[in-house]
């Protein structure tokens, strides 16, 4: 066997000028409205259930270093350092535990290449559209975000641990992944370059875990991918968030993309090291205007909010009941409009609600059909696969399974009637 102490030490330089300038963290929304683009290095990573073989070690502090199995794959170990308590409501949970989505049809959906942008990069195999799994992946190591009770050569000293204990393929993987040139803590840069922030159970403090898979993947203000951990596979989905053609790279964000331009750039210089050359960020590069008008829209996303309310209350008021929702309507179409003109489709999901919504009390068959299926698909990058998307599936196919349809429709027709 052979030293991979070895590697780890001597790849940080040879390695650098053919990896990409990247880390792996990016902003993804899980409820969707606040998350795309947000997952800092103070944000973590997930374990599950500790295995019998694989000893724990009590440091005697909070942390214990000790390893995550589940019943799919129980030979494979995930070395983790977590807390004592987050390995007991693990273990609770890891016997429910399914295994990883595997992407549909016979071609893998990406390739691993040269980017035109930074060195490697994962590109698109096939059409793909909204929604599809592009990949599902477990972290090789998972450890907590926060120490308060560790040097930073205690902590390189405990990742060093946790990557012993791979096996020699994942550690060689996790050792190559992109880093900084002769960095004096080779682990630790490695983990804040390319960490992935999720929590392990719900309700549990972040930790970090890395993902190889998506730490392959570059940066954009405007991503066709987003990431969302999934606790019944313990398992990261990446998903597309609009059509992307075969051959067309496959960007994620590490940032939060509804800042302004000069703080995303400011965030990926300072903990990533490099500018972001985006079409967003190409297109307001020296030009104020362009970037003045690209952050206004992306303020109005974030503060953007009562659309769902004014449906209902118009939809509760006989007064207003009496005419058609056509400012509503009117209203969510334009931000739609304004989140596909920014790049940023996930955040539309509320919009594309209440569109179906409208004409589905309409009783506009086409409509309905149209902007239901785009909330399925925007709902499916946002959590997942639930039983929100096999409803919205046969909803789609007999638009009068909903509940309230053509209630607008049936109510006047019945007022023309008399």
């Amino acid at each position: 066997m052979f030293d991979r102490r070895w590697l780890l030490y001597s790849t940080t330089t040879t390695t650098a000028t053919r990896l990409r300038r990247q880390p792996a963290e990016t902003g993804l929304v899980a409820e969707t409205t606040e998350c795309m683009g947000k997952r800092k290095k103070h944000a973590a990573a997930g374990a599950s259930s500790p295995s019998a073989s694989q000893g724990q070690i009590d440091d005697g502090t909070e942390q214990l270093f000790t390893g995550f199995t589940f019943p799919d794959l129980p030979s494979h170990v995930i070395p983790a350092l977590v807390e004592k308590r987050t390995v007991e409501t693990v273990r609770s949970l890891a016997d429910r535990v399914k295994p990883p989505l595997k992407p549909t049809g016979n071609i893998c959906p990406y390739q691993v290449r040269s980017s035109p942008t930074a060195g490697k990069g994962l590109f698109a195999a096939k059409k793909l559209q909204t929604g599809d799994l592009i990949f599902s992946e477990r972290p090789l190591i998972v450890t907590m975000s926060r120490f308060t009770d560790k040097t930073p050569a205690d902590l390189e000293q405990c990742l060093q641990i946790l990557w012993m204990r791979l096996p020699d393929e994942h550690g060689v993987v996790l050792a190559t992944l992109h880093h900084s040139p002769n960095p004096p803590l080779p682990l630790q840069d490695i983990v804040s370059l390319n960490g992935w922030g999720f929590d392990p159970h719900p309700g549990a403090a972040y930790h970090t875990g890395i993902f190889p898979t998506y730490a392959r993947c570059n940066h954009s203000c405007a991503p066709n991918a987003m990431a969302r951990f999934d606790h019944a596979t313990f398992a990261i989905e990446v998903r597309a968030v609009r059509a992307v053609a075969p051959r067309e790279e496959l960007f994620v964000s590490y940032v939060d993309v509804l800042d302004g331009h000069a703080t995303r750039d400011q965030a990926l210089r300072k903990d990533y090291g490099f500018a972001c050359r985006c079409r967003i960020c190409v297109c307001g590069a020296g030009d104020i205007t362009n970037c003045a008008e690209s952050d206004a829209r992306r303020a109005g996303i974030r503060s953007r909010s009562g659309l769902i309310q004014r449906y209902r209350a118009w939809r509760d008021n006989p007064s207003s009941f009496a005419s058609p929702p056509t400012e509503i309507i009117s209203a969510a179409i334009a931000s739609v409009v304004t989140c596909t003109r920014e790049g940023l489709e996930p955040f539309a999901w509320q919009d594309l609600q209440v569109l179906y919504m409208c004409y589905g009390v309409l009783g506009d068959e086409k409509n309905f059909k149209k902007w239901r299926t785009a909330f399925r698909d925007c709902f499916l990058v946002n959590v997942g696969i639930t039983p929100e998307y096999d409803v919205a599936c046969r909803e789609t196919e007999d638009p009068t399974r909903w509940k309230d349809w053509a209630v607008w429709k049936t109510m006047h027709a019945t007022k023309d009637s008399e």
